[in-house]
C-alpha cells in the first residue's frame, strides 16, 4: 500500500489551486507544513487530497479523498 497527501490553497475568489505543499512521510503522519509569509492576510480554502494506492494480486486499486475548508491567514 502507498499513500500520500498534497494541500492545495486559494484565495476565497479565486479559481486557481495552488499547490503548497505534499507528504508520503509515514511516521509524520503525513503532515503537510505551511509556509504562510509570502502570502497576503485574507480568507483562503484549503484542499486537502489523499491517494491510497493498494495492490491485491494482479489487481491495483485507488482510493481517493478530498476536504475542502476555510482558513484565515494573519502573518
Amino acid at each position: 500500500m502507498i499513500l500520500d497527501t498534497g494541500e492545495f490553497l486559494r484565495r476565497n475568489d479565486g479559481e486557481t489551486w495552488i499547490q503548497i505543499g505534499e507528504s508520503a512521510v509515514r511516521s509524520n503522519d503525513f503532515a503537510v507544513l505551511w509556509d504562510t509569509t509570502r502570502l497576503k492576510d485574507g480568507k483562503y480554502q484549503m484542499l486537502g487530497l489523499m491517494h491510497v494506492f493498494v495492490k491485491k494480486g494482479v489487481q491495483k486499486f485507488t482510493v481517493a479523498r478530498q476536504n475542502i475548508f476555510d482558513v484565515t491567514i494573519e502573518n
